[in-house]
Parts: C-alpha cells; structure tokens; sequence
C-alpha cells in the first residue's frame, strides 16, 4: 500500500484509513498533472472512489471541514472562521513555509456558479433522509407497470429508464418545496422518531391533528422517551412552495427554471385578491356589531341559493363548478389545470361580485339583504 505525508497535520486520527493512494479511471495522465486529491465530503466521484477503496463506509458521518457558510471549523486551527476562497493566498503561505511548495500560478477554468446569486458554488456533502430505492428496484418497477400516468409517456420511458437505474433518493434536500418529512427529532440527535399514520403522532404527541402541511404540523412537538429532562422532539424542517410548483412545468414533467418572481405572482394574484374579499367580508360583518344589530351569522344555505339576486345566483353557481373542477382534475392528477381556473374565479369574485355588491354588502340595500351578501361571500371565501 502507498501512502503519502499530507501537507497539514489536521485529521491525523484518520491516518490508518486516510492519506492512501488509490487509482480510478477518472483520472487521466493527459490533463494536469495526473494525480488529484480526495476528499468524500467534496465530490460524487471522491466520495466513489473513498467507498470502493474501504477508506470510508457508507453511510457514515463524513469529516466535513466546512460549515454551512462556506467557512473553516474550529478543526482547521490556523484558518478557522475564514472563508475558503478569502483563505487561498495564506494557504499558499503555509504550505510554502513549510517548505512543500512546488510551483504557485494561476490560470482560468469553468467553474459553477449560483444562477440565481452570482456567486461561487461549494461542492460540500449534507446529511439527508434517503429512502432505499435499490432494495427496491424490481418491485418499483412492476408497480410502476400498473401506474396511471399523467403525460403518459413518463410511465415507460422516463420513469422507467429512471427506475432500471435506480440510486437511493434522497427526500430531504434543503429547498423550499417539496413534501414535510414525517420526521421527529431531538435537539441533540439521538432520538429520531418517523411517524407512519396520523394516529401514531397524535399519540406520541399527545395534539389533535386534521391537516398534515406544514403550517399546521410545525408547531407539534412529542416528549422525549427518555425524560423530561431531555426536552422535546421537533420536526426535521426541509421546507414547501406548492401552487407556484403545481402551475409550473414540473408537474408535466417538464424541466423549470425557480424565479422568486414566480412566487410573488402567486401572493399576488392568488392569495392577496382571496385575502382582500377575506377582509372586506370580516369588516363589514364587524360593522353591523357597531351599528347595534344582532352579530352576523350566516343564513341557512337554502336562503343563500333562493336569493332574488343574479350575482348571488352566479357566484354560487361559480363557486360549485370551481369545487367539482379542482375534485375531478385531482382525482385526475392534473394538477396544473388548476391554477388558471382559479385566477379566473378570484378575478370574478373581486372584480365583479364584491365591486358591484358593495351597496349590499355594505348595508344600504337593508339588513336582510346585507346578511344575505355577506352569507354569499363567506360560502364563497371558505367553501
């Protein structure tokens, strides 16, 4: 075995695994020098050629000497703190103090950078929740045979070819989409708890639970098997943008490139013109308080759909087939049909409904007739 006397004396406590040299044929004597190092926490054909070599195990805490910001740790004594790229000219110090300098020079190469930031990209390995996909892989794809599939063609091409070359998935990316991990955890780590129905979590945690996103999960914590004294279980908090993604080409499983403005458009056109009836419905409902008349309360659905007024007639009649379309298009998976429909409900409810109700809703038209506006308008924002 060939081994070789690293330039720093960090990590030495690796020595009987690390500091080996190894071949694999991804390096080729035809560029630079023929001889790279490296570092499994860096690299998907570093941590490759690491796991055929036995240098590490699979699965195992990697040595990772950089932290979330692109900085040194405390284990990199004479640079820690610094950022890796603020660092390389010391660096070239050292090493030339030390005497193991060979040749310092500089020339240009690609290199990647964040499309969204402009910045340098670090290639830094994570801890990630992995589903065993390759344990898998006969039964993935038998059952993918007998899968409905929307565009069609993914079930025997894309997803197919996907599946015959199938690696374990990792579900845990640090994004702002993507489904909440069912998965409890304790502030030091030693206790993990994946919740596998909703009975289960209302169980350990003691709450009652009707709706499994994000929003309304978060908060819920369970007790520690082990004590009181060890505190709390909390959520693994891998985040979820879902209307911005389900009226994207993703869901036709097409490529997408994020943009944040994607999203603003979805507050604005969606939630901000939902949330503006919200309000003008709660204000005024409030106001018939202030006038001294009895508290509002919406009138029996029958009353509602007998109302004289067409508007009434119409939103009502609006809000249904808005209700049976998004059920029939779900159960259909289509899911970025979606989202066009909707704007264009919301744009009749504010631009139409409330705008040329606002006597009505208001008050000016008599009581009996502002409950009945106002009980439109409710069904509507809550249906």
């Amino acid at each position: 075995m060939l081994r070789y006397e690293p330039l720093f004396n960090y990590f030495q406590e690796f020595s009987d695994a690390a500091f080996r040299v190894v071949a694999d044929n991804y390096v080729t004597s035809d560029r630079g020098t023929g001889i790279v190092h490296c570092a499994p926490a860096f690299g998907e054909d570093d941590y490759r050629v690491c796991i055929e070599n036995k240098i590490i195990n699979k699965g195992e805490n990697l040595v990772v000497a950089v932290d979330d910001d692109g900085c040194f740790t405390e284990r990199i004594t004479d640079f820690s703190g610094r950022y890796v790229k603020d660092a390389d000219k010391d660096i070239i110090e050292a090493v030339k103090g030390k005497g193991r300098l060979v040749k310092t020079g500089s020339f240009m190469h690609s290199y990647p950078f964040c499309w969204r930031s402009d910045t340098p990209l670090l290639y830094r390995a994570v801890p990630s929740w992995f589903v065993r996909v390759q344990k898998l892989k006969d039964q993935l794809l038998e059952n993918n045979s007998q899968t409905y599939w929307v565009p069609d063609y993914v079930k025997d091409k894309r997803f197919h070819n996907w599946l015959e070359n199938a690696r374990d998935w990792a579900i845990s990316r640090s994004r702002f989409w993507g489904t909440p991990l069912p998965v409890w955890i304790s502030g030091d780590g030693e206790e993990i708890v994946v919740i596998d129905s909703v009975a289960k979590l209302e169980k350990l945690s003691g709450a009652k639970v009707f709706d499994l996103h994000r929003h309304k999960i978060d908060h819920i914590t369970i007790p520690s098997s082990r004590g009181p004294e060890f505190g709390v279980l909390r959520r693994v908090d891998d985040d979820a943008l879902r209307l911005y993604l389900i009226n994207s080409p993703v869901v036709r499983a097409e490529t997408l490139r994020f943009k944040k403005d994607g999203v603003y458009n979805v507050v604005k056109d969606v939630f901000l013109p939902w949330y503006n009836a919200y309000r003008f419905l709660v204000q005024n409902a409030q106001r018939l308080e202030v006038e001294g008349l009895a508290p509002f309360s919406p009138v029996s659905p029958t009353a509602q759909q007998n109302s004289y007024n067409v508007l009434d007639q119409w939103i009502n009649s609006a809000t249904r087939s808005l209700v049976h379309f998004v059920r029939k298009e779900m159960d259909a998976y289509r899911l970025y049909t979606v989202v066009p429909y909707l704007l264009k409900f919301l744009d009749d409810l504010t631009n139409v409904y409330v705008r040329f109700n606002r006597k009505r809703l208001k008050g000016r038209t008599g009581e009996e007739d502002c409950r009945i506006a106002l009980s439109t308008l409710y069904n509507v924002c809550f249906h």
